[in-house]
């Protein structure tokens, strides 16, 4: 491979056909994401529009022809719910589970293929604000599979959401399966790099962070989550690769959460005023304000890349900052009144101590 060059697709997509009906084996397999890993290095999807429906084109069933998308929905549901392939295997004698290595490798190809768009539009933020560049946000992949509307949530979105909340109910009950981890690993990290991607071309076309589709974020979420257990809650923050993704889940669990104890939120969006006067009112009411120990979750966090700001939207305060402060002091001390108490307890004891 060369940066002049670009192999046959239909060659590339029949070496795909043989992984996906099983006829080839794990060093292939391992061959085949190796080309495709350096034909992304020679030519990046971002460059073009051309080269985008190059890769879609490589990346689909050859018999089903309904495209990459289908091809990925199909993968991912195979690996989670043990659905058979879109695809008749060659091989009638392979079983879905025989199936299944080969699948989650081509899931995290997917996965290195997005997060590489994902730098390259946070480059293009990180230029457009310092050098005053155009406001073009480079051709993806990522952007032909989950963002055909730019505000509302389709359906390959959800789809990918079914699979990450199953997956993560998978690895609650196994937790010491190997493959469920990496499964879900993989599904979180690439829901993930959706919901960073979309931030990141939001702000580079000037538009807010809200709208339909973190709405239908918001709703569809904690419907899938009602009937959640506390440990598996708990899994599916620390799997979550994306501090925006988890802020926004918190965000629709607790609102649910208040909803059902008839508890009234501000509909605002987020901001330091809005935890401090509305979610520690709740919180107190629902009687959850204890003390709690939090393990950082391992592994890599996305945001911190090797561009400084603009990263991540600020979350600015209006007005006098000074006043704004005290006022939400304030309101903390109100609606926290144990908090308060234990710190005035303590300057007591320092000034006895004194």
């Amino acid at each position: 491979l060369s940066s002049k060059s670009f192999p046959p697709a239909n060659l590339l997509q029949s070496l795909l056909q043989l992984i996906l009906e099983g006829n080839v084996d794990m060093g292939f397999l391992l061959e085949f994401i190796s080309i495709m890993q350096t034909l992304v290095l020679h030519h990046p999807p971002w460059q073009q529009f051309t080269i985008v429906s190059y890769y879609m084109g490589i990346l689909q069933c050859s018999n089903c022809r309904k495209g990459s998308v289908s091809l990925f929905q199909s993968l991912a549901r195979s690996c989670v719910y043990d659905e058979e392939p879109c695809h008749q295997p060659s091989n009638q004698q392979l079983s879905i589970s025989e199936l299944k290595p080969f699948y989650r490798l081509l899931l995290k190809y997917f996965f290195d293929l997005f997060e590489a768009e994902l730098e390259a539009l946070n480059k293009s933020c990180y230029e457009n604000t310092n050098y005053g560049r155009s406001r073009t946000i480079p051709p993806s992949v990522l952007a032909n599979f989950f963002l055909e509307y730019s505000d509302v949530m389709t359906n390959p979105v959800g789809v990918l959401l079914d699979c990450v909340l199953q997956a993560t109910r998978a690895l609650v009950k196994k937790p010491n399966d190997r493959d469920f981890c990496e499964t879900a690993n993989v599904l979180h990290g690439i829901l993930g790099v959706v919901v960073e991607y979309r931030l990141l071309a939001k702000r580079l076309r000037g538009r807010s962070l809200s709208g339909r589709a973190w709405d239908d974020l918001q709703f569809y979420i904690p419907l899938c989550c009602q009937d959640y257990n506390q440990e598996e809650i708990e899994m599916l923050f620390k799997l979550m690769p994306s501090p925006w993704l988890q802020m926004f889940t918190a965000h629709a669990i607790y609102k649910q959460i208040c909803y059902n104890n008839g508890i009234e939120i501000s509909e605002n969006c987020f901001s330091l005023h809005q935890i401090i006067s509305s979610y520690l009112i709740a919180l107190g009411r629902l009687g959850s304000c204890r003390k709690v120990v939090v393990k950082d979750p391992k592994g890599k966090k996305m945001g911190q890349w090797p561009w400084p700001e603009p990263l991540r939207p600020s979350l600015n305060l209006i007005g006098d900052r000074q006043r704004h402060m005290e006022a939400l002091t304030i309101l903390a001390e109100q609606n926290l009144p144990l908090v308060a108490k234990r710190s005035s307890s303590l300057e007591i004891k320092e000034t006895k101590t004194g």
